[in-house]
C-alpha cells in the first residue's frame, strides 16, 4: 500500500463517519409528523351542519318541495362553496325544474370540486345523471343558436358544454 492508497482509505473512512453522523442527527426529524393546526380540516371530514342540510335538501327534492329546496340549496351554495355535494344537489334541482343548462353548470362546479362524480369505480359516481343533463343542454343550446346565432351567452354555455363532454369522455372506466 502506497501513500495514495492510505490517503484514499482515510478519506473513505471520514466520509463514512460523516454520513452516519448525518443519518443519526436526522433520524428524530424524519419520524415526526407535522401537527394539524386548528384551521386545517382532515381529509374525509364532513361538517355535521353540512351533512344535516344535505339530508334535508335530499328529502325536499324527493318530496318535490322545490321552493324550499331552492332556498336551502342557494344558501348552502353560498355557505359551502367548496363542497361538490351541494352543487350535485343544485344540479338535480335544476333538472327537476326542466332547466338543463343551469343543471349542467351546477354539475360542472360539482365535477370540478370532486372528479370522483365521473369515476365509475368511485362510490360517489353520478356520471349517468351528468351525461343526461349535458345531452339535454346540448339540444337546448342548439335550438337557441338556430334562432339567434349571435347569442353570446349561449356561445359561452356551449364552451362549457364541450368542456363537460370532454370530462365525461375522459373519465375513468
Amino acid at each position: 500500500m502506497d501513500k495514495l492508497d492510505t490517503l484514499s482509505a482515510w478519506a473513505l473512512a471520514l466520509l463514512l463517519v460523516a454520513a452516519l453522523a448525518i443519518l443519526f442527527t436526522q433520524e428524530g426529524e424524519a419520524g415526526s409528523k407535522p401537527q394539524i393546526q386548528e384551521t386545517q380540516v382532515p381529509a374525509g371530514y364532513v361538517r355535521p351542519e353540512l351533512s344535516q342540510k344535505i339530508s334535508v335538501a335530499k328529502g325536499l327534492l324527493a318530496s318535490n318541495n322545490l321552493e324550499k329546496a331552492e332556498e336551502l340549496l342557494q344558501g348552502m351554495a353560498t355557505d359551502f362553496p367548496y363542497e361538490g355535494d351541494v352543487f350535485m344537489l343544485l344540479g338535480e334541482f335544476h333538472m327537476r325544474r326542466q332547466n338543463p343548462m343551469d343543471a349542467m353548470l351546477a354539475f360542472r362546479n360539482a365535477v370540478d370540486l370532486n372528479p370522483d362524480y365521473l369515476d365509475k369505480k368511485a362510490p360517489a359516481f353520478q356520471g349517468k345523471k351528468i351525461k343526461v343533463a349535458v345531452e339535454e343542454a346540448f339540444w337546448v343550446i342548439q335550438k337557441g343558436l338556430e334562432q339567434d346565432p349571435d347569442n353570446a351567452s349561449l356561445k359561452d354555455t356551449r364552451k362549457t358544454l364541450y368542456y363537460m363532454k370532454r370530462r365525461i369522455a375522459g373519465s375513468c372506466g
